[in-house]
């Protein structure tokens, strides 16, 4: 039971490290970011951190398996930022090592995106207390 409890605590933190790809504040791994100009914002997705967010999500999920230890919702949030990024990517049709961020046409999705990193962000937190 303790070993259980160590490998979930391991998983919830795990999971929180992936938020240093989707928060809001800028930094070396941000996969959204955006630019402000005459009281209007402009949203960008880094393809670089999209992608290493995609490869990673898939490493902590799968090849080190705490994808089992995680439940509904965190998982529902993680694979949904994953899946609107999947399709932003696809849908712009740019090379695979190109660094160009990609304007995003529908601030709907951005304002989604930040809603999911709101919720895990929150939830994670929540998750992590039950642990203490």
């Amino acid at each position: 039971k303790a070993h259980l409890y160590k490998k979930k605590l391991e998983a919830y933190l795990k999971a929180w490290s992936m938020l240093g790809y989707l928060t809001k504040f800028e930094n070396p791994k941000s996969v959204l970011i955006w630019e402000k100009s005459g009281g209007f914002t402009t949203y960008f997705i880094r393809p670089v951190q999209a992608r290493e967010y995609m490869i990673e999500l898939s490493r902590v999920f799968y090849e080190q398996g705490y994808g089992l230890l995680l439940d509904k919702e965190a998982k529902k949030l993680l694979y949904e930022y994953r899946n609107q990024l999947h399709k932003v990517l696809l849908k712009s049709k740019i090379e695979p090592n190109d660094e160009k961020a990609i304007q995003l046409e529908n601030e709907q999705l951005a304002k989604r995106l930040q809603e999911i990193f709101d919720k895990l962000n929150e939830h994670l937190r929540k998750r992590l207390e039950e642990m203490k």
